[in-house]
């Protein structure tokens, strides 16, 4: 395989951080968001000015697209990515900018030429389009003097999770091929680029924001009760942190994609393939991290009912979350590290859970004082899975 040549490093998009040795994230999801950053749709005058950098070809915006059950509505903002579907030469290719959060150049240069080779390797992520240049983003100038940095990539034909406990499997080996390819497919300086950003900062970082929300001088008033909950959750994940790091988790710093979930799986039933998508919170962390995501995700969230976060005694869907570890366990190598750390990281991300649930105005202050107990309950059955997957 010719993988393409790597840029050279360029500032950080962030003046006040470099992206060399080391790096951390210049900014997290959950960061305000930054003045200047463009919300809401690409209009069809940045789509000619972005799609000229890459072909002088007509194209023409696809409003609405279903795949599988589910329908794409381009009248839809996305919260943090803007994308525009199009048909360009009769192919069907997604135009996205670089959320705010990971658009520092140096780290989104690097993930990109990660994704293209993922894909060249074994097809484990979309292909994204080259430039006339040859790179693989292109960009336009923003007002804060700050570039928009955007991908092009082919639209992957297939469809998405059927809720299949085989299907959950297909997941889990997917996630551990890609784990087992990314350390070698880029070199250990262009690795470097790529920040560093563990479960254990994300989830901190969330319950800042709650925080940040609601001390805010114009914004509502924090209860007592929320007050001492977010303080739990707070004491609860240093507790888990200290929990994975006492079994090697801060030694460990793979590239993993960082949002494991059905909606970013395309699966392609002739092929019996299944493709990652969206490399937003691609970083670098422990394999774990990605792992518990899946869990939750697919033995949690996807349960019907799940997501109102309410009721603690629903029930998890056990068959899919053991399908999706042991399709992991099966085709990765760095499942002995994983189990060890497995439950704490996904105790923490149920702190995510409550908190997000929270912020949307889903729950009620008395609900989520009672999801204080949610990550003890998480750690306790993936610790209960781990034991039957051996």
């Amino acid at each position: 395989m010719n993988n393409p040549p790597l840029p050279e490093a360029v500032a950080c998009a962030d003046e006040s951080a470099t992206c060399t040795g080391e790096a951390t994230a210049c900014r997290m999801p959950y960061d305000p968001r930054p003045p200047g950053s463009v919300a809401g749709r690409i209009d069809d005058a940045e789509a000619q000015a972005v799609l000229a950098q890459y072909t002088t070809g007509n194209w023409q915006r696809v409003e609405r697209l279903r795949q599988g059950s589910r329908v794409v509505d381009q009248h839809r903002n996305a919260g943090t990515a803007r994308k525009m579907l199009l048909r360009m030469s009769g192919r069907l290719l997604l135009l996205k900018q670089v959320p705010w959060y990971s658009d520092c150049e140096p780290h989104t240069r690097a993930v990109a030429v990660l994704q293209q080779r993922l894909a060249a390797a074994d097809r484990l992520a979309a292909p994204l389009a080259e430039t006339r240049d040859g790179q693989p983003l292109a960009w336009l100038p923003a007002a804060s003097g700050r570039k928009q940095l955007f991908t092009l990539q082919r639209l992957v034909p297939g469809t998405t999770w059927s809720g299949s406990a085989r299907e959950a499997g297909q997941a889990g080996r997917t996630l551990a091929r890609m784990h087992g390819l990314t350390a070698g497919l880029l070199p250990p300086a262009a690795a470097a680029r790529v920040h560093r950003l563990t479960v254990f900062a994300v989830v901190k970082a969330a319950v800042l924001s709650a925080r940040r929300q609601f001390g805010a001088e114009s914004g509502p008033a924090m209860s007592e009760t929320t007050d001492v909950t977010l303080s739990r959750f707070t004491s609860t994940i240093d507790d888990l942190e200290s929990a994975a790091n006492a079994h090697g988790y801060a030694t460990v710093s793979g590239i993993v994609h960082g949002d494991v979930n059905p909606s970013n799986l395309i699966y392609q039933a002739r092929a019996s393939r299944v493709t990652l998508v969206d490399f937003d919170n691609c970083a670098r962390d422990h394999p774990a991290g990605d792992v518990a995501r899946g869990l939750v995700h697919f033995g949690y969230l996807a349960t019907p009912g799940a997501n109102r976060f309410a009721d603690l005694r629903v029930n998890f869907r056990h068959d899919v979350a053991r399908a999706f570890l042991r399709g992991y366990r099966q085709a990765g190598p760095d499942w002995p590290q994983v189990k060890t750390v497995l439950a704490p990281v996904a105790g923490c991300l149920a702190v995510e859970l409550a908190v997000l649930a929270w912020l949307n105005g889903w729950l009620s202050d008395a609900e989520t004082q009672r999801l204080a107990a949610l990550p003890n309950t998480v750690v306790a059955w993936v610790t209960g899975l781990i034991s039957e997957v051996g």
